[in-house]
């Protein structure tokens, strides 16, 4: 994640446009209320910021980036506090599920799913705990409530939650069903908020997308990596055979291998992995499960061979994101070269598979350094912009403009 700091990642895709939009009007940026939380607590460095006078752009990058990367923080640690007393191994899971949920769709770090898939962990394990005191009950309500609002796919976590909250009341020591019972419903709430923004969504052609891109994240080879090497160290540890170790290594090998020799997934792709989030994520929740309930035993073999796997899908990944690098890049460079607003048809990155539709204008600017010269145009067929750049370009408090733009830029300062 450091890596994709460095790179500037949280500008892909819709992340320029949040950044853009929240620099300008110095507070929130919210287009459904069924997502709230999740904008409130990957933007509140920024706003905060903002608020409080901060004008340095590398610091409300920084600021903006930390409210991204934060929620991961979060999520380890209250599932690491979730699990006190019982198998810290169990924390491979939430590992797990950044891996094979998070990761792919890195080039949305700021996606709202983003925040929703990690936030379930720690109710996983707090539901999974023999018993719960006052502080995890508290917790446990809190985060629900939080989930409500974060992402319309949270619907298929919730119904993992429901199926062990009612095992809980069930089975569960008697004195302990008033708080199951009070979960149940916070549980049930956030169900029924999900089911109704999936039924009326903000955007339909938002929701038809979403349909017709579930299959894609297939089509990313360091999904399927990750999930073959994480699959055969599950076959090992159920077994105790030695043979699914070395094929989950020669796997996560493999994984390394394939970004090198340039096979990897497009921005798009990665956008739409956020569908992991409805298929993926709630399987990976109830493996979880299995394996705190059935209290299965990680040797050292095992746990080193796991370790040594996820750094080699970790670098598998991180190599991948380099196309996002060399995208920057070559942004840049026409930029440099070019004055004036410049057709993305007349430059290389129109066929770039990172390029992102409607974001050229605002990439233009926060890629100038300091003083906007060009501004690259969104595709002449792109059905919807943010803005008209030739009418008025963003962000004029925080950068110069050069002549050509004085009549999109009238408030901003000239270029020296």
């Amino acid at each position: 994640m450091w890596y994709s700091f460095w790179q500037e990642m949280y500008l892909s895709a819709d992340g320029a446009f949040y950044f853009a939009r929240i620099l300008e009007n110095g507070s929130f940026l919210n287009y459904s209320w069924t997502r709230l939380h999740s904008d409130i607590a990957t933007q509140l460095p920024l706003v905060l910021a903002i608020k409080f006078g901060v004008t340095s752009l590398g610091i409300l990058k920084f600021l903006y980036a930390l409210g991204l990367y934060f929620p991961y923080l979060a999520s380890i640690t209250l599932s690491a506090y979730a699990l006190r007393g019982m198998d810290p191994n169990g924390l491979v899971f939430p590992l797990a599920g950044y891996l094979l949920v998070s990761f792919p769709a890195a080039y949305i770090w700021a996606g709202e799913s983003q925040v929703m898939a990690v936030a379930t962990w720690p109710v996983l394990f707090l539901l999974l705990r023999p018993s719960l005191t006052r502080v995890d009950v508290a917790l446990l309500i809190s985060l629900l409530v939080f989930l409500s609002r974060t992402y319309e796919t949270v619907v298929g976590a919730t119904v993992v939650f429901m199926a062990i909250i009612l095992m809980r009341l069930l089975r569960g020591p008697t004195e302990q069903r008033k708080w199951f019972l009070l979960a149940l419903g916070a549980a049930l709430f956030v169900f029924g908020v999900s089911v109704y923004s999936a039924i009326f969504p903000a955007s339909y052609e938002n929701r038809s997308a979403f349909i017709d891109g579930m299959a894609r994240p297939l089509s990313n080879p360091n999904l399927v990596c990750g999930l073959v090497a994480l699959s055969s160290l599950a076959a090992a540890i159920l077994s105790r055979r030695a043979w699914p170790l070395v094929v989950s290594v020669a796997v996560g090998v493999v994984s390394v291998v394939l970004p090198i020799r340039g096979l990897t997934a497009s921005a798009q792709v990665s956008f739409d992995s956020r569908s992991l989030t409805l298929t993926l994520l709630p399987l990976l929740l109830l493996a979880a499960t299995g394996f705190v309930l059935s209290r299965l035993k990680i040797d050292r073999i095992q746990l080193a061979t796991m370790i040594a796997v996820f750094l080699l899908l970790i670098l598998g990944n991180a190599l991948s994101w380099s196309d996002w690098l060399r995208y920057r890049v070559a942004f840049e460079r026409v930029l440099r070269q070019n004055a004036g607003y410049v057709p993305i048809e007349q430059t290389p990155l129109r066929k770039n598979r990172y390029h992102w539709g409607w974001t050229s204008p605002i990439l233009s600017v926060l890629w100038s350094g300091g003083c906007v010269r060009t501004v690259i145009l969104n595709p002449s067929n792109t059905p919807w912009e943010p803005f008209d750049p030739k009418r008025s370009l963003p962000m004029q408090s925080y950068f110069l403009f050069s002549e050509p733009f004085r009549a999109a830029a009238s408030q901003a300062r000239a270029c020296e």
